[in-house]
């Protein structure tokens, strides 16, 4: 299991073999999460207007792009804004200009340089999961203008060294997930640069083994994964392992 640790936003984080995001949220009432059934999008949307919730999650239903432009009328109390699934496009995410008090986002959508533009009007946002998304270097310069991030975890094969050296400059930035991102061993360098990171896991990339051990001797503080596991001898991986049964 790994460590439990907090960030300021009333969320809790599982660091460790675990996936890098949150798995609770501070909300006024929530809806029914992890169970065999949830609210459905209305009736969570509907609590988000009227101030009973400050968070939508779902997770087992499709949001189409319709229910997404929802989002634009009346929920501007949203902090939290969840979705595991749907058809949502990158036009659709001009919807999050309205949500001002946004700190959490997760969204399945191919997010694009275009949908990166919408994402970053969101200023407020803390916590970043985009996993399936296509976005470029360029775009990772939007991205560095969130000053607020402190988690960030996306997957996109055109992103490169360049700009990784631009999510750098991250001023907060605690955790970091890099899913299928053409990294190589210069970009672990700017990995490495960042004084705040606690965490960074990395799934696929053009990495050397040479490369990743630079990276730990320069930072033997930081909890490293790669391909979802530890890389042996690494010190970081006791206190999980203690914990096995």
């Amino acid at each position: 299991m790994g460590r439990l640790v907090a960030v300021g936003i009333g969320v809790s984080l599982i660091v460790g073999c675990a996936d890098d995001e949150p798995v609770s949220a501070t909300v006024k009432a929530s809806p029914s999460v992890g169970s065999d059934s949830e609210a459905s999008w209305q009736t969570q949307i509907a609590a988000a207007r009227n101030g009973r919730s400050d968070s939508i999650r779902v997770t087992l239903s499709n949001v189409t792009s319709q229910e997404f432009r929802e989002l634009g009328d009346g929920c501007d109390g949203l902090t939290t804004l969840v979705i595991e699934r749907g058809s949502i496009a990158n036009a659709d995410l001009t919807a999050l200009s309205r949500l001002p008090k946004l700190r959490w986002l997760k969204l399945p959508v191919t997010v694009d340089d275009a949908g990166v533009e919408l994402i970053a009007a969101c200023r407020q946002i803390q916590i970043l999961n985009l996993p399936n998304a296509k976005f470029s270097d360029r775009a990772c310069l939007r991205l560095a203008d969130l000053d607020r991030l402190t988690l960030l975890r996306f997957g996109s094969p055109n992103v490169t060294d360049r700009g990784l050296e631009s999510l750098a400059k991250l001023p907060r930035l605690r955790f970091l997930h890099l899913l299928e991102v053409s990294i190589t061993d210069s970009g672990l360098g700017h990995i490495g640069s960042i004084e705040t990171l606690e965490s960074f896991y990395l799934d696929g990339g053009r990495t050397t083994d040479d490369g990743l051990s630079r990276l730990l001797t320069r930072r033997p503080d930081l909890h490293f994964h790669l391909n979802e596991t530890h890389l042996p001898g690494d010190p970081n991986a006791h206190h999980e392992e203690s914990s096995a049964p």
